[in-house]
């Protein structure tokens, strides 16, 4: 059963009684259960000692080892409801030995101190359960199962259901939430703890709810770490904006059908030039000209460094 630490529904001693008798009247129990199927007494252990008799810390424990250390069973004390007191067995409780299972289903007994070392670092508490609630079914008597037993049953499916409430399931572990082949129409309040991270709840057109993971919808999670809805621009997907230019070492690996490239860096070109191919790239060249004179061409003509095949001398005389 669920217990809780608010303060209004919990007792705590920090000194041993002289008759070992505590009370609880400050908590408000209620009257359709018996006290005791609501009562928890702990005893807040420091350090208790191991089956070789080695302190143990108690802190250092896992949870639900430490719960069965400090919680003590029922057979050590007495309820009495008419007067709101738990009385301990100081005799029984003192140096008690507890064996406490832990998750893998292993053993360890430990030895609690004398019983009267109660302080505010060892308290005892009383605590209430959390969310009791009013029985709604008192059987009576006359049926083949006694009427106590009926109402035993009914206490017992009380106790379970609150407890599946604060914890999630008998076990301790947490439930996965299927909501497959649901519509999100029939839906209410619905806690959910999907197991898949980073899993978006995905509607689709029926109505039927799958997570982005599992439910076969392959569900966009994010865009370049956007989330949401994202608008897309020319640098989210690598393309270049609509008015844009490039410069010439932009430009690689051109060719023109095999006929070699444009060299304009070995000589400059000048207006009027056109390009000519040298037999390797296109070069500027001033365009085709035409000689005359009278004799053989002069050596400054046929040495003129922009005259290419095809410029012409015509001898005059």
């Amino acid at each position: 059963m669920p217990y809780t630490d608010n303060i209004s529904l919990e007792e705590v001693y920090t000194a041993a009684s002289p008759s070992f008798t505590y009370s609880y009247a400050n908590i408000d129990t209620t009257d359709s259960l018996a006290d005791q199927a609501q009562l928890q007494l702990r005893w807040e252990l420091v350090t208790v000692t191991d089956d070789q008799g080695d302190p143990v810390q108690v802190s250092e424990l896992p949870a639900g080892e430490r719960t069965q250390i400090v919680v003590v069973d029922p057979v050590y004390y007495t309820v009495n409801p008419s007067a709101n007191t738990i009385t301990v067995d100081y005799d029984e409780l003192s140096g008690s030995e507890v064996t406490v299972t832990d998750s893998q289903g292993g053993t360890a007994t430990y030895t609690r101190p004398d019983f009267s070392v109660i302080n505010a670092t060892n308290p005892v508490k009383i605590r209430r359960s959390v969310d009791i609630t009013e029985a709604v079914v008192a059987f009576q008597g006359g049926s083949r199962l006694t009427s106590d037993q009926l109402n035993a049953a009914v206490q017992q499916l009380l106790f379970a259901s609150q407890e599946l409430t604060e914890f999630g399931s008998a076990s301790g572990a947490e439930n996965e939430v299927d909501l497959s082949s649901e519509s999100i129409n029939s839906l209410g309040d619905v806690d959910i703890n999907l197991g898949n991270t980073g899993a978006i709840l995905v509607v689709g057109p029926n109505g039927d709810i799958t997570d982005s993971t599992t439910g076969g919808t392959n569900a966009v999670l994010s865009v370049n770490g956007e989330t949401g809805a994202v608008v897309l621009s020319y640098l989210d997907v690598g393309a270049a904006p609509t008015v844009h230019t490039h410069v010439m070492a932009d430009v690689t690996d051109l060719d023109i059908s095999g006929v070699g490239g444009v060299d304009v860096a070995t000589t400059a070109p000048v207006a009027g030039d056109t390009l000519v191919f040298d037999g390797t790239n296109w070069v500027p060249a001033q365009p085709v000209t035409v000689a005359s004179g009278t004799g053989a061409p002069p050596t400054a003509w046929t040495n003129d460094p922009s005259r290419r095949p095809g410029d012409l001398y015509v001898r005059t005389g």
